[in-house]
């Protein structure tokens, strides 16, 4: 297959997944609605399109307002996910139970979707707490690490954030490490990440994509500043810990470039901080004890899910190779659409022991 014709192909699937999502629940409303049927035509038009370009003004150009059609677009498209949900449930009831009128069918469907809005909001300021213990022989004592990631400050308010630091101070951890995309937008005001020093243990950090996109400046000033200890592509010691941070690059070699470049101490037990839950089988053959990565967000909303785990299998959870670990966060906050369907907002509390241990 050429590069053409894969183009065109990428460009047909994402006209039927946009349809699928802008257009199909809304043009089964209108059909099922007397009322609305006279603005079908143009309502689905106005409902496929405008969300797409509002994107793409948003991605080309870095304004205000520009910002105000992104976060349009982002959460209009969860909204419509939900929707699409909601008329699939509908069209297979309709399959198997009679409904007596389109009527029915219409107010069901506002019903449905609407809740399942509800809930995808809810489901979004929720935090969950997972809790796990690892044993090894390289500790004489414990610790307790809190791992967040995927903050997304910026696409989550200020408030949000303030709430992910008052719930992780309240599991007492001894070390907090913060994954990547703890940012994602240059329009957040610097001064908001003075709350970072809110936390009360020691923050390790290591940048995401979207933290690379902001670039460097003042915004990592600042977090320097609070005490958050940012690690690029080098390591830090914490008693009988070495803690290794990777932050992300466009380079997909990154980890096999910078891990020759770090003295491991097999001796002590190795963490590394990485944000994409990727060369796990590289870091396993480094005789590395625990990787920490986020990115996926489990896909946030299904079926999203079944996408990013083509692109990264270990999609969430604890994974093992030979004696190392992999942690992937379903992250912390969330971007685009303020909601979740079939994931949680996560923050792992992650227990070390000796092996000894009980």
């Amino acid at each position: 297959m050429t590069k053409a014709t894969k183009r065109i192909f990428l460009i047909c699937v994402l006209l039927l997944i946009s349809w699928l999502v802008f257009v199909y629940p809304w043009q089964r409303l209108f059909l099922w609605s007397d009322e609305l049927q006279p603005l079908s035509l143009t309502a689905i038009l106005t409902l496929w399109f405008l969300p797409i370009i509002l994107f793409f003004i948003w991605m080309r150009l870095r304004t205000p307002i520009s910002a105000l059609f992104g976060q349009i677009s982002v959460n209009w498209l969860g909204v419509s996910i939900m929707f699409m949900w909601a008329t699939v449930l509908i069209e297979i009831t309709k399959l198997t139970l009679a409904i007596p009128n389109k009527e029915n069918s219409a107010l069901t469907l506002l019903i449905i979707g609407t809740l399942l809005c509800i809930y995808g909001i809810y489901k979004a300021t929720k935090i969950e707490i997972s809790n796990f213990t690892l044993q090894s022989d390289k500790l004489k004592q414990a610790y307790k690490i809190a791992h967040l990631s995927d903050i997304h400050l910026g696409s989550r308010s200020q408030n949000f954030v303030q709430k992910i630091i008052n719930k992780t101070n309240q599991l007492n951890p001894d070390l907090i490490f913060i994954t990547g995309d703890l940012i994602d937008m240059r329009k957040v005001k610097p001064e908001l990440l003075v709350i970072l020093s809110d936390f009360s243990a020691p923050v390790y950090f290591i940048k995401g994509n979207h933290d690379r996109y902001i670039g460097s400046g003042k915004h990592f000033e600042i977090i320097d500043q609070t005490g958050v200890i940012t690690l690029d592509d080098h390591h830090h010691i914490h008693e009988e810990l070495q803690i290794i941070g990777i932050s992300d690059s466009a380079n997909p070699n990154q980890l096999n470039t910078a891990l020759p470049k770090i003295s491991l101490d097999h001796d002590r037990y190795t963490i590394l901080l990485y944000h994409k839950p990727e060369k796990f089988d590289l870091v396993a053959d480094n005789k590395i004890d625990l990787m920490l990565s986020g990115h996926t967000h489990a896909g946030q909303i299904f079926p999203f899910n079944l996408i990013v785990k083509r692109e990264f299998p270990h999609l969430k959870g604890l994974h093992k190779i030979n004696d190392s670990h992999l942690y992937v966060s379903q992250g912390t906050g969330t971007w685009g659409p303020v909601m979740r369907l079939g994931s949680n907002n996560e923050i792992a509390v992650i227990k070390l022991t000796p092996s000894n241990s009980p």
